[in-house]
């Protein structure tokens, strides 16, 4: 009896040994697990980007998770944040990226775009909007860019230019109203969204010169993304119908119209 009692006794001090060892262990055990063992595959991530809060790229990530069965779960991040969440594969989708080689390693762009032109503006103080009629009136300018931004390769590369980079759109919007910028670039279909919202169009305006080009907007999936390796077919051929049949079209007047503001074009 006192032998089978040191027994038990020994194996219960035994167990109680091993017990600080498995909580680290267990967290080891987690963090060497590939991330598909660990992520929900009812849940779509995406980014929702500091100044754009009421964006239609919200609008066209909502209705691919709901075609999906998916529910989508949104993180608040500035662009270049985004970009990154994406890239290391914490993000699944975004909408609105352009197509750069250096993306390319690790976005995977679905075909067709759903936007070929993107245009880009220059938003100045009010009756200022003839200030910069060409490209060259830029120079002796302040001009203000957002961080993780490409716009197009004449203004990205020109370093005579003077430029400066903040985070996000509100900031760029709080320098020029204090005069510490002359201009600020962003996306056309942005500034029409972004000056309405916030009320801003009796004090802020496009300039004259808008550079035009065809630049098309894609939706894209992140090559680490938990739906590529197990959704990634469906996921393509989805998103690829809703563009062809011009559901993704309709999505994006609606959100305009419904806003009382002109439709940005696109196509």
């Amino acid at each position: 009896m006192v032998s089978l009692f040191l027994k038990a006794t020994a194996g219960r001090r035994q167990n109680m040994s091993l017990k600080p060892l498995l909580s680290p262990l267990f967290g080891l055990l987690l963090f060497l697990l590939p991330p598909t063992s660990l992520w929900a595959k009812d849940t779509l991530m995406s980014s929702k980007i500091k100044g754009q809060e009421d964006s239609f790229f919200l609008n066209i990530s909502q209705a691919i998770a709901d075609k999906l069965g998916l529910e989508l779960q949104l993180r608040s991040a500035t662009f270049g944040r985004a970009l990154l969440l994406i890239r290391d594969g914490d993000s699944d989708i975004h909408v609105g990226a352009l197509k750069r080689p250096e993306r390319e390693a690790y976005l995977h762009y679905i075909e067709p775009p759903f936007a070929r032109d993107v245009s880009r503006v220059f938003v100045v103080a009010k009756d200022q909007h003839s200030s910069i009629q060409r490209y060259e009136d830029l120079y002796g300018l302040r001009i203000g860019t957002q961080q993780g931004f490409t716009n197009f390769p004449r203004f990205d590369e020109d370093t005579r230019l003077k430029k400066q980079v903040v985070g996000s759109p509100k900031q760029n919007i709080g320098k020029l109203l204090r005069g510490r910028i002359d201009a600020f670039i962003i996306p056309k279909f942005f500034a029409i969204e972004i000056l309405a919202s916030k009320g801003l169009s009796d004090k802020l305006e496009f300039a004259d010169y808008v550079h035009r080009m065809e630049d098309p907007g894609y939706i894209v999936l992140s090559k680490k993304s938990p739906l590529m390796a197990t959704r990634g077919e469906e996921v393509e051929s989805v998103i690829r119908e809703m563009i062809e049949s011009g559901e993704i079209r309709t999505l994006i007047e609606q959100h305009f119209i419904s806003r009382d503001l002109p439709v940005p074009d696109f196509w």
